[in-house]
């Protein structure tokens, strides 16, 4: 991994060590030099090759730092101050903030995603079912949460065409609009766009990106861009787990996704139709074995039951013998509220334990 040579300038020296020792600590490759003085900081830069990124105070800023070769500069600010030339990043916030905003704002200006990819081997997990009013999405939002609280990085994606999670998840900087358009747009680094447009649910830390302007931008998608997209976030070697949360269609680009997912959950009712949309779905695999990778990986999860567990109907109906199922969820009204539910991470961790149980077996096989 390359360096990245940091030049820190400001004149308050607790803070400049403070956020010394905090960036060669948190990252490897960043290499930081600072400096009390504008003096100090002009002579360094004149007996200097090159700079990757000059941080510094505003009250450092003069003429001559226009004539050295940095690559990015940005300003240390304690407002919203914007000067031709510079960058700028909020001076007073959490170091972590900070660090991540300088070194995305390189990734972006540079091109090199090496600045801000992580060492982490990403499992795919997919959550689709042929059955409406399943509560796959709350399933597919809340096993995220849950792995979160067993200390993994996830990044949950909603591939519905109608995005039923935007009640529940903030806005992020950006939209999936912008990652779409940067999909489009030759020069442009799709994994440095994901990283500007996601946001962090503030109970879950879960990672997600809000919904497009429109819906109609998912139809526009061809499924080597919906292919190309999934790649981008899991070669960005940052998160262990990748939710992804398909629509209940079924086609063949849906069953190409799902082949390369790792596992997939089917969240199931027992009710009858419920019943005889997984049996069709069992019955293609029978009639195309081509689709048999992808029922290998299917999982299913049985939400809305009673105590009793799964029903007399389910059991007789031979679908527990083709594909296994992993967990039981019942009709507590805490699960029934989505909002409610991604701020009881306890209640998370012990319910969804199982298919968490279920994503850890698949990283360690």
């Amino acid at each position: 991994m390359a360096r990245i040579k940091i030049v820190l300038a400001d004149e308050d020296e607790v803070y400049q060590e403070h956020m010394a020792r905090y960036f060669m600590s948190k990252s490897d490759q960043c290499e930081i030099f600072t400096f009390s003085s504008q003096k100090s900081l002009l002579k360094y830069l004149s007996v200097s090759e090159n700079t990757d990124v000059l941080l510094l105070d505003p009250k450092m800023i003069c003429d001559e730092l226009q004539t050295f070769n940095i690559s990015v500069k940005i300003l240390l600010s304690d407002t919203d101050e914007k000067m031709e030339g510079y960058e700028s990043v909020k001076k007073y916030q959490k170091t972590e903030e900070i660090l991540k905003k300088v070194l995305l704002k390189y990734a972006e200006i540079t091109g090199r995603l090496d600045a801000v990819k992580g060492k982490r081997k990403t499992r795919v997990i997919g959550f689709y079912s042929p059955v409406g009013g399943s509560g796959k999405t709350t399933i597919a939002l809340n096993t995220a949460a849950a792995c979160a609280g067993a200390g993994m990085h996830v990044f949950y994606l909603n591939l519905e065409k109608s995005d039923s999670t935007s009640s529940i998840l903030g806005k992020t900087p950006g939209t999936m609009s912008d990652v779409f358009l940067s999909m489009k747009t030759k020069g442009t680094d799709l994994g440095v766009r994901i990283l500007a447009a996601r946001g962090e649910e503030s109970h879950t830390k879960i990672h997600y990106i809000s919904a497009p302007d429109s819906i109609s931008e998912y139809s526009e998608l061809t499924m080597q861009e919906f292919d190309t997209l999934i790649k981008a976030i899991i070669n960005l070697n940052e998160y262990d787990v990748l939710v992804l949360d398909f629509s209940s269609e079924f086609n063949q680009e849906k069953i190409y996704l799902m082949e390369n997912c790792d596992l997939v959950f089917a969240p199931i009712v027992s009710d009858e139709f419920s019943i005889n949309r997984i049996k069709i779905l069992l019955h293609e695999n029978m009639l195309h074995q081509e689709y048999s990778s992808f029922i290998k990986k299917l999982r299913l999860v049985l939400n809305k039951a009673d105590i009793s567990g799964a029903s007399p109907a389910l059991t007789a109906s031979g679908i527990l013998e083709q594909c296994p199922l992993i967990a039981v969820i019942t009709m507590a009204p805490t699960f029934m509220n989505q909002q409610n539910l991604l701020g009881s991470a306890e209640i998370v961790r012990q319910v969804f334990e199982p298919l968490v149980n279920c994503i850890q077996e698949t990283a360690n096989g």
